[in-house]
């Protein structure tokens, strides 16, 4: 009986070795996989980023299809070389360094030339991120079409502040992913924060809700490891990191005395919310609502809280979706003009839920056969698993502001354009005007200042000190023509500001008005 028992325990001796032998090289090709990285496809990532890039902003600025906010944008970066600061004199709810670029570029068409540069970058950092989180190389590639199709849709016309922060924000992730992957080699997270300080002065809200989305991700990845320590160096490595960027870009606004003015009207999106008596709440709700499901929004966040899913791609899209639900709740209690471009600060959010949607090679608690199986295609599930709706919400975004521009309001734009040279020729290039309208293109068309920061009624006028000043600037500044979009109801401080100080000018103008000063 000794000698058998002998002989069965080295026969179960020997299967235990023999089973840890083959679960080594399991893991050991499970290594091998998470460190296997794809090429990165530069070529199709130019190609994607060029076409983008057109249908995002060369196609709106030649037909005219931008959107009231990116006008405005365009006029600060011409305006800010005829004088002035921007937050002091000219209006500006994004970054300082957006509007270097505007300032750079002039405004013009020449703009499209940094996005496609950015949206070069954050395609590559997407990319890797991908790679290197679920080990897919061929579903990266998949995703970037995604993403690119979803830029041209989301930005067309306008949100061109959070395009140029995504390079930025992508390389921070990338930065993350590749410590969920490799939790043993923490590096680079200085570099983190120094990318969001720079995203910061491109899309100052969106990268605060970006940053605490791998804030959080970071907390609960290191805390299911019990890395606690690792976890507080790292999150005094980030804050030196966005420091040494933030505070000597950010000093320019304590030099210029603007400090006060940048974060009161960065702030602007937040302090304007209105919740209870919002007269936009059912058009922002059906508007942005139903987008945002057309363009698998809800499927989203769905996934990102409740799919099965290895814990380093967890804890990225659970806080993700929290984000992307906050992000269109801004949205939907804003008070701002209803425009497509404005959901374009869901892209990083909604780019982080279609990443974590592709099965990792090394998903944890998933069986081996599972693992290797085919995984399905990142359009399958973008297209299908929507029922294909993102289809007809991406061909809204970009038909919707044609039909508008040149079907059922055809006959505004032809007056709008014959008020520009008509206010032209009956200026001086060192007058100011102001224009009652819901576009602020006349501006940089009739090359005249507008007599306020605040260059339409519709823009950034839901709080009462920005009515108030509005209506202070108009009376201060005397601006020499005022043109009246007849559709646009007259203040009533503006309505006695005109019987005042200003004669109608006679035209054969059927939507606007034009008023001289006396």
């Amino acid at each position: 009986m000794n000698v058998y028992g002998r002989i069965d325990e080295t026969t179960e001796t020997s299967h235990y070795r023999y089973r840890d032998r083959s679960d080594n090289r399991i893991e050991s090709v499970q290594d091998q996989e998470t460190k296997k990285r794809t090429p990165t496809p530069f070529f199709s990532i130019l190609i994607g980023s060029a076409v983008a890039t057109a249908l995002s902003v060369i196609l709106p600025f030649v037909f005219d299809l931008l959107s009231p906010q990116q006008t405005q944008d365009f006029y600060t970066g011409w305006a800010l070389h005829q004088g002035g600061h921007v937050y002091t004199d000219y209006y500006g709810t994004n970054g300082l360094l957006y509007y270097l670029l505007t300032y750079i570029s002039q405004g013009s068409v020449l703009f499209a030339f940094v996005e496609w540069v950015a949206l070069f970058g954050a395609g590559i950092f997407l990319f890797k991120s991908t790679d290197i989180l679920t080990g897919k190389g061929e579903q990266a590639k998949q995703l970037l079409g995604i993403f690119y199709l979803l830029v041209a849709g989301l930005s067309f016309g306008g949100g061109y502040a959070t395009i140029l922060a995504l390079p930025f924000l992508f390389y921070a992730l990338n930065l993350v992913t590749t410590y969920f992957a490799e939790s043993n080699h923490d590096k680079g997270f200085l570099r983190i924060g120094m990318s969001l300080a720079l995203a910061f002065f491109f899309a100052p809200l969106v990268t605060t809700l970006y940053a605490l989305v791998l804030f959080f991700a970071l907390l609960a990845f290191n805390i299911g490891r019990g890395y606690w320590a690792r976890g507080f160096y790292q999150f005094i490595a980030v804050g030196l990191g966005f420091s040494l960027f933030f505070y000597p870009i950010g000093y320019y606004t304590v030099y210029k005395g603007s400090f006060g003015s940048a974060i009161s009207q960065i702030l602007y999106p937040i302090d304007s919310l209105n919740f209870m008596s919002n007269p936009d709440l059912l058009d922002n709700l059906l508007f942005y609502g139903l987008l945002a499901i057309g363009l698998g929004g809800l499927t989203l966040v769905f996934a990102g809280f409740f799919q099965s899913k290895p814990s380093k791609q967890y804890v990225l899209s659970i806080f993700a979706a929290l984000a992307l639900v906050l992000s269109l709740g801004l949205e939907i209690f804003s008070t701002e003009p209803i425009h497509g471009s404005r959901l374009a600060e869901l892209l990083p959010f909604m780019s982080i839920l279609l990443l974590t949607r592709i099965r990792a090679n090394d998903a944890e608690g998933v069986s081996r056969r599972r693992r290797y199986s085919e995984a399905p295609s990142v359009w399958a599930i973008f297209l299908k698993g929507n029922a294909y709706l993102p289809s007809l919400a991406l061909a809204y975004l970009f038909l919707a502001p044609l039909v508008a521009r040149y079907i059922l309001h055809s006959e505004q734009y032809q007056e709008r354009a014959r008020i520009e040279t008509t206010v032209k020729g009956q200026t001086e290039t060192s007058d100011r005007i102001y224009v009652w309208d819901d576009s602020a293109s006349a501006y940089q068309a009739s090359e005249r200042l507008a007599a306020s920061q605040l260059l339409t009624p519709k823009l950034h006028t839901a709080l009462s000190e920005n009515h108030t000043k509005l209506v202070n600037d108009l009376r201060d500044n005397q601006p020499k023509m005022i043109v009246v979009n007849t559709k646009i109801a007259l203040w009533t401080e503006v309505e006695q500001l005109l019987a005042e100080s200003y004669q109608a000018v006679q035209s054969d103008f059927k939507d606007f008005k034009l008023y001289k000063l006396k």
